[in-house]
């Protein structure tokens, strides 16, 4: 099984995916996350299973701006407003940008794609629509543009949706993924906007969970 964890950071997903069986290629526009990733997983770098890709998920694959930010490393961010929130001071670097489609004809075709990229996990949809091909999961993580993510996904075909809390697991780990989600926790997506308009946000995008809470949308294609 091929997974790409795009938005890596210290690889606390990879790792995870990896005992699970899988091949996987980790992005990360974080440099410093790109060299602790390589040396903590040296074995599965060493062996292929690993693939480390030091780069942004962007339109296409040309150099992009990307701000580091000081206080939080998984604040860092192409957007400047997003990575600098809370008064947070940033740095800006030049980084290589690179895009799903570019991943896919490097890599293969994924069975899940883990999009935690800091307010740009759009890119990656707008990115599968244009492709013509989706994974048989995806998962984004939720923010204002949630209710777009959903509404988008549904779109291109997916069928059944999971709202998964992030917070009840270690910090850094996005928890299960694919066909390890709970089987009766797939909802159709009536019945998972109900939910998730209950839970986590407002039709508006404005948010109703308690802040020390934090979502992931799954997404999968049932027959």
């Amino acid at each position: 099984m091929l997974v790409f964890d795009l938005g890596m950071n210290d690889g606390t997903d990879s790792e995870y995916y990896l005992s699970k069986g899988a091949k996987v290629v980790g992005v990360d526009a974080n440099p410093v996350s790109c060299d602790q990733v390589r040396f903590k997983l040296s074995d599965a770098v060493k062996d292929g299973r690993l693939i480390v890709v030091h780069a942004a998920i962007a339109r296409d694959c040309n150099p992009i701006g990307f701000f580091k930010c000081h206080k939080n490393d998984h604040w860092c961010s192409i957007d400047k407003v997003w990575a600098s929130r809370d008064g947070s001071t940033v740095d800006y670097i030049t980084i290589a940008g690179t895009t799903v489609d570019h991943l896919i004809e490097a890599y293969g075709k994924p069975e899940y794609i883990k999009c935690d990229i800091e307010d740009a996990e759009y890119i990656v949809i707008e990115q599968l629509t244009k492709y013509g091909w989706k994974p048989n999961y995806i998962s984004v993580e939720d923010c204002y543009r949630g209710p777009e993510y959903i509404k988008s996904l549904q779109a291109i075909g997916y069928n059944r949706f999971q709202l998964v809390e992030q917070s009840q697991f270690p910090r850094g780990s996005s928890g299960p993924m694919g066909s390890e989600l709970n089987l009766g926790g797939w909802l159709a997506p009536g019945d998972f906007l109900y939910c998730y308009h209950t839970v986590v946000r407002e039709v508006s995008g404005k948010r109703i969970a308690p802040h020390h809470q934090w979502f992931d949308i799954h997404a999968t294609v049932s027959s």
